[in-house]
């Protein structure tokens, strides 16, 4: 048995885009949410041991670079979203239905419950990168 865990694709501590607005983060690189809404837990052509199987996947957040529960929320969500429905959604069905044509109903959701979640199109102001040691800008 096995946990996929893939670090490029499943680290929700990478920023969400390469805009300078974005608050700083764990990792230099980026992971945008259509990256999780194409992640493959089996990807094709993956080994696994003698009568093995994937037991599970999951995705990374840790929180050295996020000060805030709300900060927290910004970097997790709609992300673990997207990846729940990679893990746990059939490949086919995926493609049917794609998240992308779900998140609207899914971020209504995360407003009702007032996550501070990350929206499409980019940080709100209030989540915007800080300044001094906090911002992106200066580690560009």
């Amino acid at each position: 048995m096995r946990t996929s865990c893939p670090l490029a694709r499943a680290a929700a501590t990478r920023s969400s885009s390469a805009l300078p607005t974005e608050p700083i983060a764990f990792h230099s690189d980026d992971t945008p949410l259509d990256a999780l809404t194409d992640f493959d837990p089996v990807p094709a052509g993956t080994e696994l041991p003698a009568g093995g199987q994937v037991l599970g996947t999951q995705a990374q957040l840790w929180t050295e670079y996020m000060p805030t529960p709300r900060h927290v929320e910004y970097m997790a969500f709609p992300r673990l979203g997207a990846f729940a429905d990679a893990a746990w959604g059939q490949v086919g069905n995926r493609r049917d239905h794609p998240f992308s044509d779900r998140l609207p109903d899914y971020l209504r959701r995360l407003d009702a419950l007032s996550v501070e979640y990350r929206p499409p199109h980019g940080p709100h102001p209030w989540q915007r990168g800080g300044t001094g040691d906090r911002s992106r800008l200066r580690r560009a």
